[in-house]
């Protein structure tokens, strides 16, 4: 599994207070686990990946869609009624492209 963890995320996202530690502890395998899904492989402990600063922040912030209403997908006015999309959105599936092969291409020496 990705290294990442609590003190991380809130770090990257600028979070000061404590009031939404459980709720980012409990999304952190969440995010992860669509991280790993949207890759198509799964990040081990010993994978240069696994402790990927630019994947820390993708998870990060897929943490913080889930805390906040930035991946709302539509809402009506008249009731309350709000549905919401789970959706990478596509600057981040953008910072992916390098990690899609499987492994990092952002290491990968090639000799010709």
């Amino acid at each position: 599994m990705m290294l990442l963890f609590l003190e991380d995320v809130k770090t990257l996202l600028g979070i000061k207070d404590n009031s939404k530690d459980q709720t980012i502890d409990a999304l952190i395998p969440v995010g992860i686990g669509h991280l790993e899904k949207e890759l198509g492989y799964e990040i081990t402990e010993v994978m240069d990946e696994a402790d990927d600063p630019l994947l820390k922040f993708i998870v990060s912030k897929l943490i913080e869609l889930y805390l906040k209403e930035i991946g709302l997908d539509s809402k009506s006015v008249t009731r309350v009624s709000k549905s919401f999309t789970l959706e990478i959105p596509d600057y981040l599936l953008q910072m992916l492209a390098p990690y899609k092969n499987g492994v990092s291409n952002t290491k990968k020496v090639r000799f010709y």
